[in-house]
């Protein structure tokens, strides 16, 4: 079989893969739908004041960003008879579902449940966005210098993550109440939380599978264990601090990153302490994750419409951007909100499509460069920046709580629900306007010089074909 014969049949078989990788993603994220409210479990199941709620997020989320940090070196250098990648996926979904489904047992606010409290989330935390990393490569190594390739699949993996958010969303609150033995919430939440747990494993089953053939130092793709250049720490560091691209994106994640984790936290106390409906948050997420489904699949049309990632991106996130920002003004009304909500998830959903093939990028033209395969590392710069934001988000959810008057259990005085609301809107609209400021200001590769370095790197053998 020819060389050209060769790389065409990976290329359809990595496209055959594209749904299986939509069904994997559609089953891990199962994993995520009780973590985005642990605040919530936090301050109204387990009923901690606010402050230590946010301290706890906050501080927890820097630790998450410290193992973060070092787990970008550990993946990169990781050499195992299972792969180099697949273990951290692993484990990190289960450390995942496992401390949250631990966190719905505690009660009280004594210093030990706080402490738990602590360990658990900054666990859960670090676990939501470790596996980020593993599986990204793995997708850079499925799809080579096929950029089409390379779009497809984080499109599939970006789809399946909206349906499962969009069917979850829709179902997780109604579901916790049936759920609730003898009208107690929490046992709603922990029979919801096993139901979880069972359709994460499904999805580690289905991502393990897949992308066997695919990591570099599996069993399943019949190479033997040999020791391979390793990469410095001071090299991985010089990757990102020096490489416009890498820092570009890093920058314009964190911000866009914690608009979107201020969203996540306080959407459940807008409906429920503004708009006095705490069911209606199922429906506005619902019609979050409805819209990011249909933006998912318009990404690829999107991105060829704007010319490239880079320009998409920034064009889209202005956008989203101002629709958040009116949410600051409009969000009292539950139907400005959901409205606006989906303008915003439509328009944010080609951004995450393409996001992390924009720190691969980002990668492929440090080894154009240097020669220096640090992939893994700058794509873990994205759950790192999560981390942070989390961190940062954490704090304006409890700055905005707290100079709303908020009190569990009680409704909100009209002057602190117009602050809530404009929290809601104003920070999470400012985190997308940055984010498109970033990428103006410091990423200094255009997408077409972007997709030469590809090729580039292809021709030499520098990357996976």
């Amino acid at each position: 079989m020819s060389e050209g014969s060769q790389v065409t049949e990976k290329r359809t078989s990595g496209r055959s893969l594209g749904w299986a990788v939509f069904f994997a993603e559609f089953f891990l994220c199962c994993g995520m739908a009780t973590y985005f409210y642990a605040n919530y479990i936090m301050t109204d199941i387990i009923h901690l004041p606010v402050d230590q709620v946010s301290g706890i997020m906050a501080v927890g989320s820097i630790v998450a960003v410290v193992l973060i940090f070092i787990e970008g070196f550990l993946v990169t250098n990781t050499r195992t008879k299972f792969g180099q990648y697949r273990p951290w996926i692993v484990g990190s979904y289960f450390v995942l579902v496992a401390a949250i489904f631990i966190l719905m047992f505690l009660d009280g606010d004594s210093m030990l449940v706080v402490a738990l409290c602590f360990v658990l989330y900054s666990l859960a935390a670090f676990a939501a966005v470790a596996p980020a990393s593993p599986k990204y490569t793995l997708f850079a190594n499925i799809s080579g210098s096929d950029n089409d390739l390379r779009n497809l699949l984080n499109a599939r993996m970006w789809g399946g993550n909206s349906v499962s958010n969009f069917i979850v969303s829709a179902i997780l609150f109604p579901m916790i109440a049936l759920l609730s033995i003898g009208g107690s919430e929490i046992w709603g939440w922990r029979i919801t939380q096993i139901i979880m747990i069972v359709a994460t494993t499904i999805g580690v089953i289905i991502i393990c599978k897949i992308s066997a053939p695919y990591d570099q130092c599996s069993a399943a793709n019949g190479a033997p264990e040999v020791e391979e250049e390793h990469v410095s720490a001071g090299e991985m560091i010089k990757a990102v601090v020096t490489n416009r691209p890498a820092l570009a994106i890093t920058l314009a994640d964190f911000f866009r990153y914690a608009g979107v984790n201020v969203f996540s936290l306080l959407t459940i106390y807008q409906c429920a302490y503004v708009i006095g409906d705490m069911v209606l948050t199922s429906t506005v997420m619902a019609a979050y994750s409805l819209a990011t489904i249909i933006g998912s699949f318009a990404s690829t049309g999107i991105t060829k419409l704007f010319g490239g990632r880079k320009r998409m991106s920034i064009i889209v996130s202005l956008i989203a951007g101002v629709a958040f920002v009116l949410v600051g003004f409009f969000g009292q009304s539950s139907v400005w909100l959901i409205a606006l909500i989906a303008i915003a998830g439509f328009f944010n959903s080609p951004i995450d499509s393409v996001g992390v093939v924009m720190y691969m990028d980002a990668g492929e033209y440090w080894i154009a460069k240097t020669g220096k395969d640090t992939r893994p590392f700058i794509m873990n710069m994205q759950p790192l920046v999560i981390q942070a934001a989390t961190a940062v988000a954490s704090v304006i959810m409890g700055v905005a709580l707290t100079t709303s008057g908020f009190i569990a259990g009680e409704a909100l005085t009209a002057a602190g629900a117009q602050t809530l609301t404009m929290w809601l809107g104003m920070a999470t609209g400012a985190g997308f306007i940055l984010f498109a400021l970033c990428l103006i200001l410091i990423h200094n590769i255009s997408d077409k010089k972007m997709e030469e370095y590809m090729r580039l790197n292809a021709e030499n053998g520098l990357t996976l074909e």
